[in-house]
């Protein structure tokens, strides 16, 4: 089951160019989207491979909340830094999803992320990154024993490293690690999970405008609820 998504560039793309030299720029962006699902459309996004896949997926007997339209938001500020090194960058990032309707779904996420690449084209990033109270939608909760139906959150906290090479032209390989938790609403929180990860990504350029891009997670969690 796939949602219908239409994304039609909003007015608020606008980049702050700095002056020549200058290392700060900032940048802002909206999109607005039509889904046929709202539950599917922010499903989607959080299970990207470059946002949280291994989080939850959500449980199919839930979906079929209904269309809607949201508007994604987008804003970063960075700073750059020269040296015979390479070059350094700093972003502050946030994301927001605001939706017209299913207005539980809407959420944001702020990101700070630093990254440095070396003149042999090898980078390395840390990253730190925080999603509060996200909606997932209605499950059914199992601490009462009663299995009622119950709007299911979480808060997601992560921080990651990886190093990103090129292997020839157009081929780049990551690998990646990261260490996170995930806690949940009370109805939920048998849930809640420290966990980390590690694997690689490959991406191969096979066009211009395509990319083949492979990954594979291993995660390891301890779960409240393990019990």
């Amino acid at each position: 089951m796939t949602p219908t998504r239409l994304s039609l560039p909003a007015c608020l793309l606008a980049a702050l160019s700095p002056p020549a030299g200058a290392d700060w720029s900032s940048t802002t962006r909206g999109t607005l989207n039509y889904t046929s699902d709202a539950s599917l459309f922010m499903a989607a996004h959080r299970l990207a491979r470059d946002s949280d896949p291994t989080q939850p997926a959500l449980d199919t007997r839930f979906t079929g909340q209904g269309k809607d339209g949201v508007l994604e938001t987008m804003a970063r500020v960075s700073k750059t830094f020269d040296s015979s090194l390479g070059q350094s960058a700093v972003d502050l990032r946030g994301d927001g999803y605001v939706f017209f309707g299913h207005t539980a779904f809407s959420n944001g996420n702020v990101a700070i992320q630093a990254r440095h690449t070396f003149p042999s084209k090898t980078t390395a990033m840390a990253r730190s990154y925080y999603n509060p109270d996200l909606f997932l939608g209605d499950n059914l909760e199992r601490r009462t024993g009663t299995e009622q139906i119950a709007a299911e959150q979480v808060t997601s906290s992560i921080a990651a490293m990886h190093i990103s090479l090129e292997l020839a032209e157009g081929l780049d390989l990551r690998v990646f690690t990261r260490y996170g938790t995930r806690r949940y609403n009370q109805d939920f929180a048998q849930r809640n999970t420290d966990f980390w990860t590690i694997g690689p990504h490959l991406d191969w350029k096979l066009l211009p405008n395509v990319t083949l891009g492979l990954a594979y997670h291993y995660e390891k969690g301890l779960a409240a609820g393990r019990n």
